[in-house]
């Protein structure tokens, strides 16, 4: 298998996993050093950096559990008649 078809396959079962809410497995495919910027917080958090964007995440489960609230959070206020 070429390595374009590798990073096909990887894609899919990422995206796959990430609709279907396999946290665990999802939390698999990252590498044990993945560092992942989850984009940017209200602009009075006291969680940002000051510019309103988030510190980079490094540790796997937090990854996990962040990207989990987000998927949740779009997911109730943007597709809540598919509930």
């Amino acid at each position: 298998m070429s390595k374009l078809e590798e990073i096909k396959k990887l894609k899919a079962v990422y995206f796959r996993l990430l609709g279907q809410k396999h946290w665990e497995e999802w939390a698999d495919i990252f590498a044990g050093d993945a560092t992942v910027h989850l984009g940017r917080r209200r602009r009075h958090s006291s969680e940002s950096t000051g510019k309103g964007n988030l510190p980079p995440v490094s540790q796997i489960g937090i990854i996990v559990k962040d990207v989990e609230k987000m998927v949740q959070f779009y997911f109730s206020a943007y597709c809540s008649e598919l509930q």
